[in-house]
């Protein structure tokens, strides 16, 4: 049985199941990013999986398609220590965006 479909079978009534729903979906999805910072050394932070995520999240907050811009911007440094630390800080701004700054990693 899918997530919603288990939520959706309580009978408290209520968006809160939509909530955890997308309080869930974003949670995922900056792992991912946070992951794609860590080993941008070695891979590519502008991958199909990497990026999908980053539209995800940016489609939420405001001047979105600047972030997604900015991260693959960042992604496509040539210096590592440079591209490590231009992704952390837009991943950051994400974060904060989407009110989850000082929440994770």
């Amino acid at each position: 049985m899918d997530r919603k479909k288990q939520l959706g079978n309580v009978a408290f009534g209520g968006d809160w199941s939509e909530q955890i729903l997308v309080r869930e979906r974003t949670q995922k999805a900056l792992a991912i990013l946070t992951q794609a910072v860590e080993d941008c050394s070695e891979e590519d932070a502008r991958r199909e999986d990497v990026v999908t995520e980053v539209a995800y999240l940016c489609g939420r907050i405001a001047r979105g398609e600047l972030m997604v811009q900015s991260w693959c911007h960042a992604a496509g440094l040539v210096n590592r220590g440079q591209r490590a630390q231009t992704l952390a800080r837009v991943l950051n701004s994400i974060r904060s965006g989407v009110g989850i700054a000082g929440k994770m990693g």
